[in-house]
C-alpha cells in the first residue's frame, strides 16, 4: 500500500490547526539549538529544515518529532497507569481528551514549551550514549598516540638500525626483520597514496550511507525523518525496533488504528526490513490474522516484550464483556485500550533504547583494555626488534 492509498482516520484532522504555524515550530527549534552544543545542535536544525517543509497532515504522520511536537501542542499525553477492559469508569478516554486550544498570544508560549518538552525527554536518552564517547577518549588517544610514535621510529629510527645491521652483517631474527618489512611499508609513498584513496572511499560510503545530508537520504517530509536523537550512524537491531515502537505509539496517540499506524512507521523507517515487516504485519492483521501471537525473537534479538505490547488488544478484547455491556461503552473501552497500548509501545520503546545503550557501552567496555594491550604488544614487539641483534652482537664481541 502507498501513502497515497493510505486513509488517514478523521482523528487526525487536527494537526491541520496548527500547521500554519510551523514558521514558529522552526523558529523555536532553532532557538532551543542555539542552547545546546554538539550533535544534538545539527540534528535540531535538520528537524527544523523538515518542518519548514511540511504541507499536511500526512507529512507530519510521518516525521515522528514533528509528530511528537504537534500532539503536546494539542495536548494529548502519553497513557499510563492500570487499565481494566472491563471497567468503564477507569477509561483513558476522558484522560487522554484534547485541552482547548490557547488564545493567540499564547501560542508562541505553547509551541516554544512542546518544542522543549520534545527535546528534553530524547536529551536524557541521548546523554547516557554520551558515557560510550567517556569510555573509549582515554585509550583512543593513547593508541593514537602509539601509533605515531611507531611511525616515526619507522621514518627516523629504523632507518639508522638496518644499516649499522647491514654493516655487521648480522643474521636478523624474525622480530627485526618484520619490524623493518613494517618500516619499508610505511616509508614508501604508495602507502599514504593507498590509505589515503581507501580513507576517501570509506568517508564516501560511510556518507552515503549514513550521513545525514547524504543525496540518499534527502527525503521530502512525506518521506519521514533522516533526524535521530538517540544516536547517529547504523542502528541496531533492537535501537530499531525502539524507534520503530515509538514511532508507532505517537501514531496511535495522534488518532490512527493499529494497522495504520504499523505501516506507516514501517514506511518512515530507515531500515528496509523493517518496511518489509511492517507491510507484512498490517497485511496479516487486515486479514484477521495476529502476526504478533507467539513471536520472541527477530533477527536474532529477543522481541517478545515488543510482541505481546502489539497483541495487547487481541488479548484483552477475547475477554467475555457482560450482556449488559452498551455499544456506547464498548466505543469508549476501545478508545481507551488504543491510548493504553500506544503508552505501553512507548515504554517499550523507552525500555529497548536503554537496554541498546547497555549492550553499547558493555560492548566498548572492552575495547579499553583491548587497546592498552594493542599499546604495550606494540612497544614490546619494537624494543625486542631493535635490541634483539644488539644484544647478540655485544655476545659476539665480547
Amino acid at each position: 500500500m502507498t501513502d497515497n492509498d493510505m486513509t488517514l482516520s478523521p482523528e487526525t484532522q487536527w494537526i491541520d490547526t496548527w500547521l500554519p504555524h510551523r514558521d514558529k515550530i522552526v523558529s523555536a527549534l532553532t532557538l532551543t539549538s542555539d542552547v545546546i552544543s554538539g550533535s544534538p545542535r545539527r540534528k535540531l536544525r535538520q528537524l527544523a529544515d523538515e518542518v519548514a517543509f511540511v504541507d499536511n497532515e500526512m507529512d507530519v504522520l510521518k516525521n515522528p518529532l514533528a509528530l511528537e511536537i504537534f500532539l503536546h501542542l494539542e495536548s494529548i499525553p502519553n497513557a499510563t497507569g492500570d487499565f481494566d477492559p472491563l471497567d468503564s469508569s477507569h477509561s483513558l478516554a476522558s484522560s487522554t481528551k484534547p485541552e482547548p486550544a490557547a488564545p493567540t498570544e499564547n501560542i508562541e508560549s505553547r509551541i516554544e514549551a512542546a518544542v522543549n518538552a520534545v527535546v528534553l525527554s530524547h536529551l536524557k536518552v541521548q546523554s547516557r550514549g554520551q558515557r560510550v564517547l567517556t569510555m573509549i577518549a582515554y585509550p583512543l588517544i593513547v593508541l593514537t598516540v602509539c601509533t605515531g610514535v611507531l611511525v616515526l621510529t619507522s621514518l627516523l629510527v629504523v632507518p639508522t638500525f638496518e644499516q649499522m645491521f647491514d654493516e655487521f652483517g648480522l643474521q636478523l631474527p624474525f622480530f627485526t626483520q618484520t619490524l623493518f618489512a613494517i618500516a619499508a611499508v610505511i616509508q614508501s609513498p604508495m602507502t599514504y597514496l593507498g590509505l589515503a584513496s581507501v580513507g576517501a572511499c570509506v568517508g564516501l560510503l560511510a556518507w552515503l550511507r549514513w550521513g545525514s545530508t547524504s543525496p540518499l537520504h534527502r527525503r521530502s517530509g512525506a518521506s519521514g525523518t533522516s533526524v535521530n536523537l538517540h544516536g547517529s550512524g547504523p542502528r541496531t537491531t533492537r535501537g530499531a525496533w525502539a524507534d520503530w515502537a515509538w514511532h508507532v505509539s505517537l501514531l496511535m496517540r495522534a488518532g490512527l488504528g493499529k494497522t495504520e499506524a504499523i505501516e506507516m512507521a514501517g514506511a518512515a523507517s530507515q531500515q528496509s526490513w523493517l518496511a518489509r515487516g511492517s507491510r507484512f504485519w498490517a497485511d496479516a492483521i487486515r486479514n484477521g490474522d495476529d502476526p504478533f501471537h507467539g513471536v520472541t525473537h527477530f533477527r536474532k534479538v529477543p522481541c517478545h516484550l515488543l510482541a505481546d505490547a502489539l497483541g495487547l488488544d487481541v488479548a484483552l478484547t477475547q475477554h467475555v464483556r457482560p450482556p449488559n455491556t452498551s455499544s456506547r461503552t464498548a466505543a469508549i473501552d476501545t478508545t481507551s485500550l488504543k491510548q493504553y497500548q500506544a503508552g505501553v509501545l512507548r515504554d517499550i520503546a523507552e525500555l529497548y533504547w536503554d537496554r541498546d545503550q547497555r549492550g553499547t557501552v558493555w560492548r566498548l567496555g572492552w575495547v579499553s583494555p583491548l587497546i592498552v594491550f594493542g599499546v604495550g604488544f606494540i612497544i614490546w614487539f619494537v624494543v625486542i626488534a631493535l635490541f634483539a641483534p644488539l644484544v647478540s652482537l655485544i655476545t659476539g664481541l665480547s
